[in-house]
C-alpha cells in the first residue's frame, strides 16, 4: 500500500519535471563516451586501491614501485578525464543545438 502510494508520487514528480524540461539535457552516450567513461572509472578506482595499499608496502622497493604506479595512474586519470569531460561537453553542444525534427 505504501510502495503503491510513493510509486505514484514519483511518477507524478517525474511527469512534472519532464514537462517542465521537454528536450533532453544530454546527449545520447556513444560506445566510445562509454569507453572512455568506463576507463576512467577503473583508473580511479584503480588510484583508490593502490592509494589504500601504500600504509602496506613495507619495502624499499616496492614502495618506488608503489609511487611509480600511483603518479603514472594519476597522470592517465586526469588526461582520460580532461578527454572525456572535452568529448561529453561537445556532445552535449551538439545535441542542444541540433534540429529538432517534429
Amino acid at each position: 500500500m505504501m510502495v503503491t502510494r510513493i510509486r505514484a508520487r514519483l511518477g507524478a514528480a517525474k511527469r512534472s519535471i519532464g514537462d517542465r524540461l521537454p528536450a533532453p539535457m544530454a546527449a545520447p552516450e556513444t560506445p566510445q563516451l562509454r569507453r572512455m567513461r568506463v576507463t576512467l572509472i577503473t583508473g580511479l578506482a584503480m588510484l583508490a586501491v593502490l592509494t589504500a595499499a601504500v600504509p602496506a608496502l613495507s619495502q624499499a622497493c616496492l614502495r618506488a614501485i608503489g609511487a611509480f604506479a600511483w603518479l603514472a595512474l594519476a597522470g592517465s586519470s586526469v588526461i582520460v578525464g580532461l578527454r572525456w569531460l572535452t568529448a561529453k561537453i561537445r556532445a552535449d553542444d551538439a545535441w542542444a543545438v541540433r534540429e529538432r525534427e517534429e
